[in-house]
């Protein structure tokens, strides 16, 4: 691989973990909760169910149960 290729690479990967990072750092000073108690249990449970995978009727692959959680999370506790 060419090095100008790899240089490039690299501010790509650098320019998405810091855009991440701004975006995670924007979202954590205006988190606000009504629930803190339901989005800490929602929370436990999701991590505990991120080992789980479920398979589909007719797919290939699998799911991961989180996914499915976070969409209940989102339904039940609003999106912020």
């Amino acid at each position: 691989m060419s090095s100008v290729r790899q240089i490039g690479i690299r501010v790509y990967i650098a320019g998405m973990t810091l855009a991440g990072a701004g975006c995670l750092a924007f979202a954590l000073a205006h988190w606000r909760s009504t629930d803190v108690a339901r989005f800490i249990l929602y929370m436990a449970v999701a991590v505990l169910a991120s080992s789980f995978k479920i398979s589909i009727p007719g797919v290939e692959g699998t799911m991961s149960m989180s996914f499915l959680l976070t969409l209940l999370c989102i339904l039940e506790l609003g999106l912020p």
